[in-house]
């Protein structure tokens, strides 16, 4: 079991195998791809396993679209659990610009998950109260979605508006 505990608790290197562990101890080794950096702008954010971002001003897009987008490209769309972590994201030119956050409730009202995720029974929803907005999450059935100005977390409607690109590679 020891050496399971120092095995998982290594940090990756590029191309040289790593072993993961489950809490059953089993093991198995994983590789990290060396990052794309003609696609991805390396990044390191302090508590974050995110080794890169892609960040685009244009075009702006609805949040389905960015999702689709960073999908293609290997990642996802960012999923903050700080105000640090925000801060670290986004590009320091963008502080007071709307920006896509892969948050949403849709389909569970004030269940608030992340996008990628199903909707499962029983499950209460992430906390995100230390990153809202103040009078955020607005309650309305057309906010369904989440975005980033002035470093703290909206909703909106996924397919009203159009932001900015943020995604996250680990």
């Amino acid at each position: 079991k020891e050496d399971c505990v120092s095995a998982s608790d290594k940090i990756r290197t590029l191309d040289q195998p790593i072993y993961v562990c489950d809490m059953g101890c089993n093991c198995k080794p994983e590789i990290v791809k060396p990052l794309d950096t003609s696609v991805w702008t390396p990044v390191k954010c302090e508590g974050m396993k995110v080794r890169g971002v892609i960040r685009q001003n244009s075009p702006l897009r609805y949040a389905h679209e960015v999702r689709d987008f960073c999908k293609s490209k290997g990642g996802s769309m960012a999923y903050p659990k700080t105000s640090k972590d925000i801060e670290c994201l986004i590009d320091p030119s963008w502080k007071y610009l709307g920006i896509w956050m892969g948050y949403t409730d849709e389909g569970s009202k004030g269940i608030w998950r992340k996008a990628e995720d199903p909707i499962k029974p029983g499950f209460n929803g992430l906390d995100l109260s230390a990153l809202w907005w103040t009078g955020n999450p607005v309650d309305t059935s057309l906010y369904d979605c989440t975005y980033v100005n002035q470093l703290q977390l909206c909703n909106t409607s996924c397919r009203k508006a159009k932001m900015r690109t943020l995604c996250v590679i680990e």
